[in-house]
């Protein structure tokens, strides 16, 4: 019986088995504690420890209140908060020497539960400078909004999206669905390591 015949005879989960791999190490966050930025007051995260390899998928569940939500925006420098004692390292660089344009840059990326409206901003305008952004920090040419055009008009169409999504404002008079689709977009287009998810609405 040859290789090939022997392959078929697996069974399903024989023939689907994944190699053992060396999860590189993605993200190390050692005992973040950070507070309101406005009052100093609270605890809205205190003394977090967490690893994260890269290619896993991870959850964080708690009740209500407990900083899932939190945890996330301090990983992304939101103003509100500030950190008063950590250590978190990206990819072997400190996280919280950098700012929120930098996390972006190396790859950090966050999704809302509720996505902002930005009036006046294109949705293509908006994703021509995020990809721009992105290029330029990694040393890479930068593109024509032609050009950019045409990488993105597939990627739309491959989301069984409308042509004409991208020339709206962004997330304006968006429904829920299409402020995930848009996020998908920006997925699509961007040169992304982590993605951290906000939950979203049921009726997403």
């Amino acid at each position: 019986m040859g290789e090939r015949d022997a392959h078929r005879r697996l069974p399903l989960h024989g023939r689907l088995r994944l190699p053992e791999l060396p999860w590189r190490i993605l993200l190390v966050v050692k005992d973040l504690k950070a507070v309101v930025k406005q009052s100093g007051q609270g605890n809205p995260v205190g003394g977090v420890n967490l690893t994260i390899h890269e290619g896993k998928v991870y959850a964080i569940m708690g009740k209500n209140g407990s900083g899932k939500l939190t945890f996330s925006k301090v990983l992304v420098s939101h103003p509100n908060y500030e950190v008063t004692g950590s250590s978190v390292l990206f990819k072997d660089q400190n996280l919280l020497e950098m700012e929120p344009e930098d996390r972006s840059h190396v790859g950090l990326f966050m999704s809302f539960q509720t996505p902002v409206e930005i009036a006046g901003v294109s949705d293509f305008g908006f994703l021509l400078m995020a990809f721009t952004s992105q290029r330029s920090n990694h040393g890479l040419p930068l593109v024509e909004p032609l050009e950019f055009y045409s990488l993105v008009t597939p990627k739309v169409a491959a989301s069984n999206m409308n042509p004409k999504f991208v020339d709206r404002n962004v997330n304006e008079i968006f429904n829920g669905g299409e402020m995930k689709w848009n996020e998908i977009l920006q997925l699509a287009v961007c040169i992304l390591t982590l993605l951290l998810y906000d939950k979203i609405n049921p009726s997403q």
